[in-house]
């Protein structure tokens, strides 16, 4: 069977709707939310002035996070030279014994 689902749920549907959009019950809920809407526009300038504060945070946190990321990998480089210099002279010393057993 085919069912209609349309015509079963256009009745409800217009109910909901010519209550939920009635001139008069929006004129009613208007006026008794008035009074937040108000308040929450009067703290519309501090929360404004909040986000830009956050987002002047944000980008100070970008350019310390640019920097220690850049002293982050001076480090490592350096420490990579000191490693390849410990290394070469770790091979000079082993090849220096070497030489050192060999001739004696």
């Amino acid at each position: 069977p085919q069912l209609d689902f349309w015509s079963i749920a256009k009745p409800f549907l217009q109910s909901w709707i010519s209550e939920r959009y009635n001139p008069k019950k929006l004129e009613e809920w208007t006026k008794k939310n008035a009074g937040q809407w108000i308040e929450g526009a009067k703290k519309l300038p501090e929360v404004a002035e909040n986000v830009l504060d956050q987002i002047n945070k944000l980008d100070d946190f970008h350019k310390s996070s640019k920097e220690r990321h850049e002293e982050l990998i001076n480090t490592i480089n350096k420490g990579k030279k000191s490693t390849r210099l410990l290394v070469i002279l770790f091979l000079v010393l082993i090849f220096s014994l070497f030489l050192f057993k060999t001739i004696n």
